[in-house]
């Protein structure tokens, strides 16, 4: 078994960035690469045109870096993602087990950031619908099966605080101020928990929008 060790330089990226985003003997090549491609930094300069090229006395040796294996596992649109692995003058270049080794682990870095961009992506819908809704001039609510608020929108929280004809009780839960429309709101509440096609209450919401006057109507 070959480990793979790695650590992040926090010095490494705002320095690359700063001398040789665009001077980089490797990046024309870097540019070129497709997804499964790789590049290793004997294959563009040879060890000794690399100790005497300006971006290693510049750069690379002050952060350790002679050896230098990059690949790329994954594009998605305009991102590309790849991984480097590096290591200092005076020790070897990756062998072969290692490249091998890194082969294995390729695939499981591509399906790990596939997810972790659905993820954001998913964040990013789901943040722009609660704006959106956060701006609706009616109050919205989503409960649970037991009225216990999971979200409420600021003309929902407005209308909560002015006590118009709603209020949340000890537990966090909507009732109604009158007992009239209590069992209003528990009606509408059993009525959408009824139609779940299948699923299991606990796992239904309902949303409720209230105006702002002595009546409140629940949807």
């Amino acid at each position: 078994m070959v480990s793979l060790e790695g650590r992040l330089n926090p010095r490494l990226v705002p320095e690359y960035l700063s001398n040789l985003q665009y001077t980089s003997p490797f990046r024309h090549r870097l540019a070129q690469l497709k997804v499964g491609e790789r590049m290793n930094r004997a294959d563009v300069l040879s060890d000794e045109e690399f100790l005497e090229h300006p971006s290693y006395k510049s750069f690379y040796k002050g952060v350790g870096i002679f050896q230098l294996e990059y690949r790329v596992f994954l594009e998605d649109g305009p991102i590309q993602a790849g991984i480097s692995l590096t290591r200092s003058e005076g020790r070897p270049n990756f062998s072969a087990k290692e490249l091998a080794a890194l082969d294995v682990l390729m695939p499981h870095l591509a399906r790990a950031f596939r997810l972790r961009f659905r993820i954001e992506h998913a964040y990013k819908q789901n943040d722009m619908i609660t704006s959106l809704i956060d701006r609706l001039p009616g109050g919205v609510m989503v409960i649970d099966a037991k009225k216990k608020v999971e979200y409420s929108n600021a003309a929902a929280l407005e209308m909560i605080s002015a006590m118009d004809g709603l209020r949340l009780n000890g537990d966090g839960a909507l009732v109604a101020d009158r007992s009239a429309k209590e069992s209003e709101l528990k009606r509408a509440v059993e009525a959408v928990l009824a139609d779940t096609n299948g699923a299991t209450p606990g796992e239904v919401v309902v949303s409720i929008a209230a105006r702002a006057s002595s009546d409140t109507n629940c949807y």
